[in-house]
């Protein structure tokens, strides 16, 4: 639904109907009756298509999808953006540049934001932090066996690195910059840690020893 009692009744570039996902974060994808309805309404969204996406349509159902944990999906959108929607100079391209049939729409005027959420999409499968709870690779596909990221923010003030050697995740340093509190979800255990932080100190997370 667009607004009460108005369907999204065809394919189109925008997804402001999904804000509740993303970029707001009001369903929130660990509960079971949210999760069912994020899924309905990107399952709704394929269903009609991408006729009528621009290449910055593409990078920001790549986000949904991360959010939502739907990997293939994620992975699949971020890789036509870069391939059909990306001019050689980098720039993002409204238009499909590759023949391929992605959209109907072959211009080439160039927008940011596609580059912007495209960028977003990859970090969503590396780490989220909404709902007060913090994921490290939330969304990453299992070929995915080596991996890491440096210093990537988090809500409440906290800057997260991590890496992933041979499949399994080695390491989470996690910096606050304000002093506070957070909930972290064990990448090690799968079980919610709370960490308690001085302003400016440093903890670092790692497997437990047998």
């Amino acid at each position: 639904m667009v607004a009460k009692d108005y369907v999204l009744a065809h394919s189109h570039r925008h997804f402001s109907h999904l804000m509740a996902i993303f970029p707001l974060g009001m369903l929130n994808p660990y509960d079971a009756q949210d999760m069912e309805v994020i899924n309905k309404s990107l399952d709704y969204l394929d269903k009609l298509g991408t006729s009528q996406w621009c290449g910055y349509s593409f990078a920001w159902k790549g986000i949904l999808s991360a959010r939502a944990g739907r990997v293939q999906d994620a992975i699949q959108n971020i890789k036509i953006f870069s391939e059909a929607f990306v001019l050689p100079n980098s720039f993002h391209c409204n238009g499909d540049q590759s023949n391929k049939g992605y959209s109907d729409f072959k211009y080439r005027p160039f927008t940011l934001e596609g580059n912007f959420a495209s960028g977003t999409a990859v970090q969503e499968m590396l780490l989220q932090s909404h709902n007060g709870l913090i994921r490290v690779f939330p969304c990453i596909p299992d070929n995915w066996n080596d991996v890491s990221f440096y210093q990537l923010r988090a809500e409440g003030g906290f800057l997260i690195s991590a890496e992933r050697t041979a499949g399994k995740t080695t390491k989470v340093i996690i910096q606050s910059d304000m002093g506070t509190q957070c909930m972290v979800l064990s990448p090690f255990t799968n079980e919610k840690m709370e960490l308690k932080f001085q302003p400016g100190e440093i903890k670092e997370l790692t497997p437990p020893k047998n």
